[in-house]
């Protein structure tokens, strides 16, 4: 009985061990990668909704690297898309979102604050 309960326990610790590790922790250093400008929208959102990140520019200094895109429609600048990802220094995706919006007022930036807030209650853990 006890060594399956020492078994159970290491599990248990294990897999805790595992899903701390893969959540972006407060003060985190990220890597925002070139994504067509939006990389600009998306650095000064984590500013405006006080993502508690710390932004580098040296991709050897982040923990975690974010990478997506963003698209309008070109029949309607007001429809737009976006997508980031976070991925650790393993190459695990620690965090994805996706923003869709038939009228995000201000395009882009709208978008990237969506991404922003959304990328802030994960570090809460909400």
């Amino acid at each position: 009985m006890k060594p399956l309960l020492c078994c159970v326990v290491c599990v248990l610790l294990t897999v805790c061990a595992v899903t701390q590790q893969t959540r972006i922790p407060s003060g985190a250093r990220v890597f925002i990668e070139k994504m067509d400008g939006f990389e600009d929208y998306l650095a000064a959102a984590f500013q405006a909704k006080q993502v508690p990140v710390v932004v580098v520019t040296d991709k050897d200094k982040a923990d975690f690297v974010i990478s997506g895109s963003a698209s309008s429609d070109s029949r309607d600048p007001h429809h737009q898309r976006a997508t980031i990802k976070a991925v650790d220094k393993n190459g695990t995706v620690v965090f994805a979102y996706a923003f869709d919006d038939d009228y995000a007022i201000h395009g882009k930036q709208s978008a990237a604050e969506a991404c922003a807030k959304n990328l802030k209650k994960e570090i809460a853990g909400k």
